[in-house]
């Protein structure tokens, strides 16, 4: 398995949005839920999105086959 964080922005940022809290969860809570319940664990390469005021963090779980 791999998990993939993208951030379309500058590195402090990124940094801000990753300390930062979307509407319910930290950065940790959106990885886990992007494990066990998101959208890639319906479809391969899917995405969600742990969003901020600083931007948007996209997180992608890639599972062996």
């Amino acid at each position: 398995m791999k998990v993939v964080l993208e951030f379309d922005g500058s590195e402090e940022d990124f940094e801000r949005a990753f300390d930062s809290m979307d509407d319910q969860f930290n950065i940790n809570d959106s990885v886990f839920w992007e494990i066990d319940y998101g959208t890639s664990s319906v479809e391969p390469n899917e995405s969600s999105y742990h969003r901020t005021e600083y931007g948007d963090i996209k997180i992608t779980v890639e599972r062996d086959k």
